[in-house]
């Protein structure tokens, strides 16, 4: 069932709720981009009616079902309420669509400006496996996805970039969407920007060349002069900080953005200084990092 649908024509940031805790952090974050935006927030909720067995009479079906309405009821208008009251006056649609989950919120994303979930339960691997719902998501999504969160106890929260935005760097397509998008959320929030370039060494069984070492630092260095070049001419608003450093990527990003407001990476491409493909960094960061992490698109 459908509520208050919002014209397909229009754009929108859209936000995936499940009645969890953690639709509290992703609600928030929603509200406040769709506010950032100028654009209305639709907030959906994926859930399937109980499978009821043939014997059962029908006013025990009637109640199962009236029982299904009245809870998705209660969780869209509760997600609902809370947006309004992060931004008073918030244009807030809703939705509630019957499916497979993944699937369900890919589709929900169509014509979206962003689409933000919430983390909480899609990363407890006793229920929904290794490949969680955001993760799944996130490689699939037609637009940018945010998956917010807040550091869980006993994870650090103070690093070299805290309240800044944080972006993984490899020079890739996917980089360069990674970079425009943290470029972007970074001077609508006015905060400053810390983009990072690792890079790690692979030398041979036998020898390691310190020439090939000083060619990669160099290489990794314009790699990340030219990520940067004309996206500070077109935010001079915002500051930025460059680092380049020989470690793994997601070590590297998950120490830099400890503390964070946001940290960006891209999807799908692949970083030949970090040895690895950037849509697998993307996947760890999503399951270890500890701050919101945006999955940016080509």
């Amino acid at each position: 069932m459908t509520d208050n649908p919002v014209r397909a024509a229009r754009q929108f940031v859209a936000v995936g709720v499940d009645g969890s805790t953690s639709d509290d952090v992703a609600i928030r974050w929603a509200a406040q981009e769709a506010s950032m935006r100028a654009l209305p927030l639709r907030i959906v909720h994926v859930a399937n009616p109980p499978t009821l067995p043939p014997t059962m009479t029908s006013d025990l079906a009637d109640l199962a079902l009236a029982q299904f309405g009245a809870t998705t009821s209660e969780i869209v208008e509760s997600a609902t309420g809370r947006a309004r009251a992060v931004v008073p006056g918030l244009e807030v649609v809703h939705e509630v669509r019957p499916g497979q989950i993944v699937e369900q919120l890919v589709k929900s994303a169509s014509g979206a400006r962003l689409l933000v979930l919430g983390s909480g339960q899609r990363f407890d691997t006793s229920k929904v496996g290794l490949g969680s719902v955001a993760t799944h998501v996130t490689a699939h999504a037609p637009c940018p996805v945010i998956v917010a969160r807040i550091p869980e106890q006993g994870e650090p929260t103070t690093g070299p970039s805290v309240g800044r935005v944080v972006v993984g760097v490899d020079g890739s397509d996917a980089s360069t969407a990674a970079v425009g998008f943290a470029f972007e959320e970074a001077s609508r929030r006015g905060l400053g920007l810390t983009a990072v370039h690792a890079w790690q060494y692979e030398p041979d069984a036998w020898t390691i060349d310190v020439r090939d070492i000083d060619e990669c630092d160099r290489a990794g260095a314009r790699v990340l002069a030219e990520s940067l070049a004309g996206w500070t001419e077109k935010y001079p608003d915002v500051d930025v900080i460059a680092r380049h450093v020989q470690r793994r990527p997601v070590q590297a990003l998950i120490e830099e953005s400890a503390g964070a407001a946001l940290l960006v990476v891209g999807s799908h491409g692949h970083g030949w200084f970090a040895g690895m493909l950037l849509g697998s960094v993307s996947q760890a960061l999503l399951r270890h990092a500890g701050v919101s992490v945006a999955v940016a698109r080509t």
